[in-house]
């Protein structure tokens, strides 16, 4: 091409800069995590429902044949193949049904898992979110220090949802907060609540909950009998004066299976934290009151179907006795499974009171 020619050319054109971008630090075991589940997401056919509906097409054709048959005359040697051909209309009927349930509730558990992951990327980009009135810098160099390479003080600073002021949360008022509930789709996270503990809290069989987590507005589920997805910081009252009160963290799963860490001696009135770590990768279920570890256990048991929200100072029915009648916050949430030293930490800064 001569350079004439290659001066036509490029006077067609107009050259658009290169314009900056927004990139998302995002911590190896979460993008580990993502991967994994959308590893096993899947857009092949239910073969499940497939096969459901050929049974249900050649039950259907049976019985209009049988129902053809018996407008006409049947004769008595004829009978038996009458009875048979019913059987076997009833039979593909009742395997076709369930073969289409069971293909419906994998598609339900692949939406689940779906679902899962669009939260764990909203949850992302919410924590790189830019504070309200301030201005986002176009200049590539700009780019901050991970929290993940941060001293633990600086960290605790910078959580993923924080509700900081403290609440009076009443029964009466109808006062309660919400909190998103994404961040339980984290493959790790820490969640740390402080709570004015009264002795009316410490007394009778009420089930209080200064942090609650339950779909489908918190009823239990008739088919297993239990509660289905929960996450919760309960209170349970004494019964007897020589009983103790019963302080939990409980969690379970999408089939009603469950996990209790307990805390069973009284505290003193005043301010306490609460706190639960978490840990996919390194299977553990954490529970604290104020700093001291109060049990472990397995990750298992962990909700697979979230809310909107989680409800602050009661549980998601709002009934009267489930209120904590008390002072709540602040309340803090982490993207990372914190040690027993930074909750420590978290407990020596105090409520903000």
């Amino acid at each position: 091409m001569t350079e004439t020619a290659k001066m036509e050319v490029t006077q067609r054109f107009s050259i658009v800069p290169a314009r900056p971008g927004k990139a998302y630090f995002v911590p190896c075991t979460e993008w580990d995590h993502l991967k994994s589940d959308i590893r096993e997401l899947s857009d092949r056919p239910n073969l499940w429902v497939m096969v459901g509906c050929v049974f249900l097409g050649a039950s259907l054709s049976s019985f209009i044949t049988l129902c053809v048959g018996a407008s006409a005359h049947v004769y008595p040697g004829e009978m038996s193949k009458t009875v048979i051909l019913g059987a076997l209309s009833a039979a593909t009927f009742v395997i076709g049904v369930l073969m289409v349930c069971f293909g419906w509730l994998r598609s339900k558990d692949f939406k689940k898992r779906a679902s899962g992951v669009v939260s764990q990327m909203q949850l992302i980009e919410e924590r790189y979110a830019d504070e309200p009135g301030t201005q986002t810098s176009a200049s590539v160099s700009s780019i901050s220090v991970p929290l993940e390479l941060l001293p633990v003080e600086e960290y605790l600073k910078h959580p993923v949802y924080a509700i900081g002021e403290v609440t009076d949360i009443q029964a009466n008022k109808s006062n309660d907060k919400t909190l998103p509930s994404r961040f339980l789709a984290l493959p790790e996270g820490t969640v740390s609540i402080w709570v004015f503990v009264t002795e009316q809290m410490m007394s009778g069989r009420k089930h209080r909950y200064p942090l609650s987590h339950c779909p489908r507005g918190g009823i239990r589920n008739k088919l297993v009998n239990k509660y289905l997805n929960v996450f919760a910081f309960r209170i349970r009252g004494r019964e007897t004066p020589e009983q103790s009160p019963i302080f939990t963290l409980w969690c379970s799963d999408g089939g009603g299976e469950e996990t209790y860490i307990h805390h069973e001696r009284a505290l003193s009135e005043g301010w306490h934290l609460f706190s639960a770590s978490w840990s996919r990768t390194d299977d553990f279920i954490k529970f604290y009151v104020d700093s001291v570890l109060v049990g472990a256990k397995k990750f298992e048991h962990w909700p697979e179907e979230l809310a909107t929200d989680c409800f602050v100072g009661t549980w998601p029915t709002r009934s009267a006795g489930h209120y904590v009648n008390s002072s709540v916050g602040p309340l803090r949430v982490y993207d990372k499974a914190l040690g027993a030293s930074a909750v420590a930490q978290i407990f020596d800064q105090g409520h903000g009171d």
